[in-house]
């Protein structure tokens, strides 16, 4: 689910993306793999390892060479990974009792698919979509997800798709008069 990824000193451990295709490079000396609706293979070392939604697959990767793994750092390095979790998930239950539903599973499904849809925004927004294409997604009625939506993100759908289209034509922009 989409959260808001600023974190202490500007760096978040959490990635959370949606592909066809994954693709990752990066740097970093702690990393927990999961996939959902599908699975992902990842070579890491001299393994080769397939992640599903029944499983997940964490890697930890020194950050000192010809140095043997301080079990000092890594259990630090946990602790922080457990508490940015636990921060994240602080923060989506309080996005899931913005929505107005008496029952909390009611709520956290509601929560569920108004992400789905809000990600498939966020995934087709340089495409011709509209509501009712979002709404199916997130198996929801276009009015219901309208509302929901509202709800949880305190703007509609289309201002978020015409945020998101601006964002990109200024980064396209930016990335055209730095090549020029």
């Amino acid at each position: 689910m989409p959260i808001n990824n600023k974190s202490i000193q500007g760096y978040s451990p959490i990635l959370h993306a949606r592909s066809e295709k994954y693709f990752w490079k990066g740097k970093g000396a702690l990393s927990i793999k999961t996939f959902k609706n599908g699975r992902a293979f990842y070579h890491a070392g001299h393994g080769h390892f397939a992640v599903d939604e029944g499983n997940y697959l964490l890697l930890i990767k020194s950050e000192y060479t010809n140095k043997y793994l301080d079990i000092t750092w890594l259990e630090e390095k946990l602790y922080e990974l457990a508490h940015r979790l636990l921060k994240v998930n602080r923060q989506v239950n309080k996005e899931i009792l913005k929505l107005q539903s008496l029952r909390a599973s009611t709520r956290k499904e509601l929560y569920k698919r108004i992400h789905i849809g809000h990600e498939f925004i966020s995934a087709y927004f340089d495409q011709s979509i509209t509501l009712t294409d979002v709404a199916r997604t997130a198996c929801l009625s276009p009015n219901h997800f309208l509302r929901s939506y509202k709800q949880m993100f305190g703007i509609s759908p289309h201002q978020y798709l015409s945020e998101r289209r601006l964002q990109e034509s200024k980064r396209l922009l930016l990335q055209t008069t730095r090549i020029t």
